[in-house]
């Protein structure tokens, strides 16, 4: 496959063939202030996949993340069992005191490093796709990378925003790869959509809600971060 410029409009496109006009103003080879100003054989942009884009921050996110489920979940439980009164024996008790103690320190530090992996790869999905502003009139005032992410820490409104952050960075990197002709799996919305609900729904829930979150956050961020990898790679080839 290779990658082609619109000397006329600028535009880039990919194509296995040779094109005769420009997919966007329609100029054609051969006349005057049109025609093809560059092209770069065999540029490839990976398509449908999503282990060869994986990082070292995604591996370091997905151990933190993981332990910190894990340790959450034995917290829980363990606060389950002190709630439940009369199951233990003094010694249980005190062994049990020191679990959970372990497991929350432990279990909330781990959140924390996971957390901050999530807001960066969050920050950096909306930063590749900020050219929308230019490129859709309808999207002159999506939010920035820095309102995306910081707008998560507002108390009550946070949980609006949530929707704003993910669902709408899904929908906005969908149209992102229509435009400029990416070819690349779309992000999920309803997974985003299904993320945000269950969140809101189910933390009031032990065990499952924990489960439940953590298997659509972090399905949530392996695709944000794989798409956001091929958008990345696929301008990095359309350079001349």
């Amino acid at each position: 496959m290779a990658v082609y410029r619109c000397a006329k409009c600028g535009s880039n496109w990919q194509s296995e063939t040779e094109p005769r006009e420009c997919p966007r103003c329609s100029s054609r080879v051969g006349i005057t202030g049109g025609g093809y100003e560059s092209r770069v054989p065999e540029a490839r942009v990976a398509v449908n996949t999503s282990a060869s884009t994986q990082t070292y921050d995604m591996a370091a996110f997905g151990i933190t993340f993981w332990l910190a489920t894990v340790f959450y979940l034995v917290f829980t439980g363990i606060q389950v069992g002190f709630m439940s009164g009369g199951l233990w024996n003094q010694t249980e008790r005190e062994i049990a005191a020191i679990w959970l103690t372990i497991s929350g320190i432990l279990g909330f530090g781990l959140g924390i490093a996971a957390a901050v992996i999530w807001f960066i790869k969050l920050h950096r999905a909306w930063k590749v796709i900020q050219s929308l502003r230019r490129e859709d009139s309808a999207e002159t005032n999506m939010p920035t990378p820095g309102q995306a992410v910081g707008f998560l820490f507002i108390p009550f409104f946070n949980l609006y925003w949530f929707f704003v952050a993910t669902v709408g960075l899904a929908r906005r990197v969908n149209k992102y790869l229509s435009l400029r002709r990416i070819q690349a799996e779309p992000m999920p919305v309803g997974l985003a959509i299904a993320m945000c609900i269950c969140g809101l729904l189910l933390n009031w829930i032990p065990f499952l809600g924990i489960i439940v979150n953590s298997i659509l956050g972090f399905c949530f961020v392996v695709n944000m971060n794989r798409v956001t990898n091929e958008i990345l790679a696929a301008e990095e080839a359309q350079r001349f």
